[in-house]
C-alpha cells in the first residue's frame, strides 16, 4: 500500500547523536539529576558502536529495545500507561520505541493516520510536504513557521468501547536537517515570496528543491488527549446540520457523540423532534425513526 510517508519527497535518515549529546551534557553537568544515569547509559554504549554516526539502521536500534529505552527515558514518561509517544525515522513509521499506551491503542500507527482524521490522504500529504519545509526553514534558514492546521486522530477504544480523540504534536529538539552540497541558497526575496504562498508546491520546489534536503536524527511524535473538547466539537456540528435528524444514520451518529462526551459506552438516546414553528396541540402525525420521533 503506497504511504503517506512514501510520497514525501525529502530522504530522511536516522541518527541517535541528538539524543547521545543530551547524555553527554548530563554527564559533565555540575549537579545533574541525571548524572549517574547519564554514565551508565554512556557506558553500555560503548559496547553497541552500530547505533553511534550520522545514519544508523533503524532494524537495528530494535534490537536494542532496553537501551533505546535508556537514551529515550529522559524523554518519554517511565512506562506510563497513559502517555501516547513514539520515537522513529521523521515523517515515517519506522519506528524504534512507542509507549505502552500508544502501542496497545494504535493511535500514532499507520492505520489511525489513514482512517481517524477528517483530512482526505492527500491533503495529509500535502500537509507533510509543508512540515518537512517547515523544518528546513527553521534548520536551515532560522525561520520559525507554522503551517500545520491542528490534526486530530479519532480511534477505538476496545477497552471503554468508546471513541478517543488525540491531537498529534510533533517534536524536533532531536531532528537535523542538511542540504546537498552546492544547493542553491534562496534570497530573502525569493523566502517572501514561498511564505506568501504557502500552498504553491511548484515554486515551492522550484526555490528548495525537496530532493537536496535530508531530513536527519530521531522524530519524536505524541498524541495528546483532546477527547472531551472534541466531541463537544463534532456533538454541536452534528447538531447545527439541517439534516442532522433526517436519517437513523445522523441520530446514531450524534448519541456516539454523546456517549464519547459522557463517558458512557451504553448510553441509548431517543430524540423528540418537531417543527418549530407548528403548535404542539396542531401536530397530528409523527414518524419514528430508530429510538426517535420526529413531529
Amino acid at each position: 500500500m503506497d504511504t503517506l510517508a512514501d510520497r514525501l519527497p525529502f530522504r530522511t535518515s536516522m541518527s541517535l547523536e541528538k539524543v547521545i549529546d543530551f547524555w553527554i551534557a548530563e554527564r559533565d553537568r555540575r549537579g545533574s539529576i541525571w548524572a549517574s544515569q547519564a554514565r551508565e547509559v554512556l557506558a553500555r554504549l560503548e559496547h553497541v558502536p552500530e547505533l553511534r554516526g550520522p545514519r544508523i539502521d533503524p532494524a537495528v536500534a530494535r534490537r536494542h529495545p532496553e537501551l533505546i529505552r535508556m537514551l529515550l527515558s529522559a524523554h518519554f514518561a517511565e512506562a506510563s500507561v497513559g502517555s501516547f509517544g513514539s520515537a522513529s525515522v521523521p515523517f515515517s513509521y519506522d519506528t524504534i520505541y512507542e509507549t505502552p499506551g500508544s502501542d496497545a491503542l494504535g493511535v500514532l500507527g499507520q492505520a489511525a493516520l489513514f482512517t481517524g482524521t477528517r483530512f482526505e490522504p492527500e491533503m495529509m500529504v500535502r500537509g507533510m510536504i509543508m512540515a518537512g519545509y517547515e523544518h528546513v526553514l527553521r534548520f536551515v534558514y532560522g525561520i520559525d513557521v507554522d503551517f500545520d492546521p491542528p490534526l486530530v486522530i479519532t480511534v477505538h477504544d476496545p477497552d471503554s468501547g468508546l471513541q478517543r480523540h488525540f491531537q498529534i504534536v510533533w517534536d524536533s529538539r532531536f531532528m537535523t536537517v542538511t542540504a546537498d552540497e552546492g544547493t542553491h541558497r534562496a534570497t530573502p526575496e525569493e523566502l517572501e515570496e514561498l511564505l506568501a504562498e504557502p500552498m504553491d508546491f511548484e515554486r515551492w520546489a522550484e526555490v528548495l528543491p525537496p530532493d537536496r534536503f535530508e531530513l536527519g536524527g530521531l522524530g519524536i511524535t505524541w498524541a495528546v488527549e483532546v477527547t472531551g473538547p472534541e466531541a463537544s466539537s463534532l456533538l454541536k456540528e452534528a447538531l447545527l446540520r439541517k439534516d442532522a435528524l433526517s436519517s437513523r444514520e445522523r441520530i446514531e451518529e450524534l448519541e456516539t457523540h454523546i456517549r464519547t462526551l459522557l463517558g458512557q459506552a451504553d448510553i441509548e438516546m431517543g430524540l423528540i423532534a418537531f417543527d418549530g414553528d407548528a403548535s404542539i396541540e396542531g401536530i397530528d402525525r409523527a414518524f419514528p425513526l430508530g429510538k426517535s420521533l420526529l413531529m
